[in-house]
């Protein structure tokens, strides 16, 4: 069981991360590992805040402090795969991916980012293979559905992808990189 004090500040540098600002919750997470070094949350917590910051060998050095603590954890397996997805190295990132989505078959969240990974790949049917999966683990996991219509796009199913932007907004009407890309592709089919 961690300490409360560093679960405490673990919770404030979620509130920092949640806001976006990732430089504060940073020093949160790494005040609460100074004192429960063996708190895995924050490791992770702190991999994931420097993977926004694109700082990714800072990411990567955390996420596996995180693992070291615990091989299975799999928030931490999926950060390490975006950091390397950030740094362009594709391959080491579905790694990652698959062995969370191993771990926890549920886990949506490395479902939508491997298939996004494939889809970086230019593998668009594997994209759409791991992209789906996450879909059908959350109908409304908006996300999932921009990345999904992306993947159609790459194949040329300019009707699916339409149909799958038209998703992701009616899951989050907010979902601006659905809303660019459903205006980009009708701009492209001549609907605008």
């Amino acid at each position: 069981m961690p300490k409360q004090e560093a679960v405490n500040l673990n919770n404030k540098g979620l509130e920092y991360f949640n806001s976006g600002d990732y430089r504060n919750a940073i020093q949160c997470f790494e005040k609460a590992v100074k004192i429960d070094p063996k708190y895995k949350e924050p490791w992770s917590n702190m991999g994931l805040s420097y993977g926004w910051l694109e700082d990714y060998q800072k990411s990567i050095d955390c996420c596996e402090k995180a693992l070291k603590i615990d091989p299975k954890y799999t928030s931490a397996l999926n950060n390490l795969g975006s950091a390397y997805d950030g740094l362009g190295n594709y391959q080491k990132a579905i790694e990652n991916y698959e062995k969370a989505a191993e771990i926890d078959p549920q886990f949506k969240n490395a479902w939508n980012n491997m298939g996004f990974a494939y889809y970086n790949m230019e593998n668009y049917e594997k994209a759409i293979e791991c992209i789906e999966k996450a879909t059908e683990i959350d109908p409304n996991y908006s996300n999932a559905w921009n990345n999904l219509g992306l993947s159609y796009w790459g194949l040329k199913d300019y009707p699916k992808a339409k149909e799958c932007f038209e998703q992701a907004l009616e899951k989050n009407p907010n979902n601006s990189a659905a809303q660019k890309n459903l205006n980009q592709l009708k701009n492209f089919l001549g609907e605008s």
